[in-house]
């Protein structure tokens, strides 16, 4: 690596420990927030909220640093990745609250989504043609992951799950979409790195030939978001039809209790700031990032994290024999991903 290339790939190495921690603070909330209101209310006003906080933010950076950078808001010059992105980046949300929203503990859903480091190598391969250069990185990501892979074997109701067909299937609202969710997850950061990479090589074109010169963490934050509420008209019927189907019904609580959300927009304003600046934050990780699996990798701090404020809620099974086997699968996470922190250099 160069030295430029070596200080983004540490400094996309801090964006993605702050955002770590923001994400395990807003989504030890998000079970609960999303059962009082629903899905598709959460989503709309986070979409809302956190688009009209990124554009006020680019706004005043403009300003205090007198640039004329055009901020584009005409849809025809919203490029067509960026659509594709805000696509993925909803059903990701819808996904993740859906998990949450069915268990109780964050930390014991975490372990399906944290199958995504997986699913990076493979979005690497399906979106570059390449396979990603990993050979510094194969032992923390496996570290990480068989971690990941014995918290959730040693939580005592996986157990109960695995040797019970009919509670498996009644398991599954709460793991599949934690799965579905991170396989998301995963495609959405290598857009994020396919779209910075590529402005670095020439400025960045719209559809409507309007130059972006630089698309950082920020701008693509901004602007994803923005094309998935360009996008609501689609995706929100869709959203409904397939919730419905596989019998969340409290995601059609919008048509029914249509004073629900004004009781909370305190919290999920607070919650949507906080989500808001852990997105840009994971966003200019992997744009800022030369190995991207190293960043994914990190995100694995999330289960420990989650644990503790699960531990502080009084969410584990502390009593439990397992407890023991549960904390040192958590020291293996953490272990795997101090590891990856010092293995930066591509090969």
């Amino acid at each position: 690596m160069s030295r430029l290339a070596r200080k983004n790939q540490m400094l996309a190495v801090a964006f993605a420990c702050t955002a770590v921690f923001l994400f395990a603070f807003f989504e030890s909330k998000l079970g609960n927030l999303v059962k009082k209101i629903s899905i598709n209310e959460y989503i709309i006003y986070r979409l809302l909220f956190t688009c009209c906080l990124y554009f006020a933010i680019l706004r005043l950076i403009t300003t205090l640093k007198k640039q004329s950078i055009t901020l584009v808001f005409s849809p025809r010059n919203v490029d067509r990745i960026l659509f594709v992105r805000g696509i993925v980046t909803v059903f990701y949300w819808a996904c993740l609250a859906a998990a949450f929203a069915n268990t109780k503990s964050q930390a014991l859903t975490y372990p399906f989504f944290f199958l995504h480091p997986l699913w990076q190598i493979i979005a690497i391969r399906y979106h570059r043609k390449i396979w990603p250069p990993i050979k510094k990185q194969i032992a923390p990501i496996t570290l990480i992951v068989s971690g990941v892979i014995l918290f959730a074997l040693f939580n005592p109701e996986n157990i109960q799950v695995s040797f019970d067909k009919q509670k498996l299937l009644q398991a599954l609202p709460s793991y599949l979409p934690a799965l579905l969710a991170g396989i998301g997850f995963a495609y959405t950061n290598e857009l994020s790195s396919d779209i910075a990479a590529k402005c670095k090589e020439r400025p960045y074109k719209f559809m409507g030939n309007l130059i972006v010169e630089k698309m950082d963490g920020l701008r693509l934050t901004a602007y994803t978001t923005y094309a998935a509420l360009l996008l609501l008209p689609v995706w929100l019927p869709v959203m409904l039809i397939t919730m419905d189907s596989v019998e969340m019904n409290y995601s059609l609580a919008m048509f029914k209790t249509p004073d629900a959300l004004g009781g909370h927009i305190q919290t999920l304003s607070i919650a949507c700031l906080i989500v808001g600046f852990g997105t840009w934050a994971i966003n200019e990780a992997f744009a800022r990032a030369q190995q991207t699996t190293q960043i994914a990798a990190l995100d694995g701090l999330i289960v420990p994290i989650a644990a503790g404020f699960d531990l502080w809620h009084g969410k584990l099974p502390i009593d439990h024999p397992n407890f023991i086997w549960m904390l040192g699968a958590l020291a293996l996470i953490m272990a795997g991903a101090l590891w990856s922190a010092l293995q930066p250099d591509t090969e």
